[in-house]
């Protein structure tokens, strides 16, 4: 008899979890969630049509084996991002973040950070490889952004007028006083802090495509004898930059010859390029006019 009765308790055990494993949503992909392929693999969501998950608009992407995520809505003052995310009964690594970097992003895209005007600190999570937060205008009351040791194939800040923090665990990339380098001194990432004046550290050879955009307080420019080649696109946005000061005896490569109408807009046309020698005047205005860079229309002058 109690044989009987443990069959009928376990049979009715059955078959209620059965039916509760059925009131279970399933989260597997509809036809419908796949917006396009790449390279022959299925990606689910784009940065022009988004998916939610966990709260985060997000793509899932065979090409990063892991997660971008674009957008979210979390609350409170510091913004952690999520290691991992939970899609399609599958577990994905957080590989990539990013903001959208024009001005006129739509919520009908990607709904813009609800909370952004309160964030104070964003934490990027370790495993996370490529970071990009590329309208850190926006960010009204961000004092710091924190970089994990893992971001070693892409790290792209803009100005940012609050405190970059890299772990400094991380191969690629450093934080030296007012700008982020790579960890082996030869090119300025990106920019932090409003003075007037910035002077780029010694021993460094290139600036970087983002390094300076939008830092509007900026005016001076010094830049040591080690500069090899600069990227006149890192200056968009720099609208009170007046001169800068080139101290090497050999001139530097500006290299961006075709720059976007958009981009070359925002560069500043009254700038004044300080030298050395004639020789070094001679051979900056020769490579500023090559393509596009004679729409910049800076002057070159030897600093006496």
């Amino acid at each position: 008899m109690m044989r009987k009765r443990l069959a009928v308790f376990l049979l009715g055990l059955c078959i209620v979890l059965g039916n509760i494993s059925m009131l279970k949503e399933d989260t597997r992909a509809a036809i419908k969630d796949v917006y396009y392929k790449e390279d022959g693999k299925v990606l689910y969501g784009s940065w022009m049509n988004p998916i939610m998950i966990d709260g985060y608009y997000c793509e899932i992407s065979g090409a990063y084996n892991g997660v971008i995520i674009y957008a979210t809505n979390c609350k409170g003052k510091t913004l952690t991002y999520p290691a991992k995310i939970a899609y399609n009964h599958k577990i994905y690594q957080v590989k990539s973040i990013s903001e959208l970097y024009n001005d006129s992003e739509s919520p009908d895209i990607v709904p813009e950070y609800k909370n952004r005007k309160i964030v104070e600190k964003i934490v990027v999570p370790k495993g996370v490889r490529r970071v990009s937060f590329g309208a850190l205008a926006k960010w009204k009351n961000l004092k710091e952004i924190r970089i994990p040791a893992s971001v070693d194939k892409s790290l792209v800040l803009v100005h940012a007028n609050r405190k970059v923090v890299v772990d400094k665990k991380n191969k690629k990339y450093k934080t030296s006083k007012n700008g982020v380098y790579t960890k082996n001194s030869r090119q300025l990432v990106a920019t932090f802090y409003s003075k007037k004046n910035f002077t780029v550290m010694k021993g460094t050879k290139s600036i970087g495509f983002y390094a300076f955009q939008n830092y509007k307080q900026l005016k001076k420019l010094t830049m040591p004898s080690t500069i090899k080649k600069i990227e006149p696109t890192a200056f968009a946005g720099c609208k009170n930059l007046k001169s800068i000061i080139l101290q090497g005896k050999k001139a530097p490569l500006f290299k961006e010859e075709y720059i976007m109408d958009s981009v070359a807009a925002t560069i500043p046309k009254k700038v004044t390029i300080y030298v050395k020698n004639k020789k070094v005047k001679k051979a900056v205005e020769k490579n500023l006019k090559i393509g596009d860079l004679k729409k910049l229309k800076w002057r070159v002058k030897i600093d006496n």
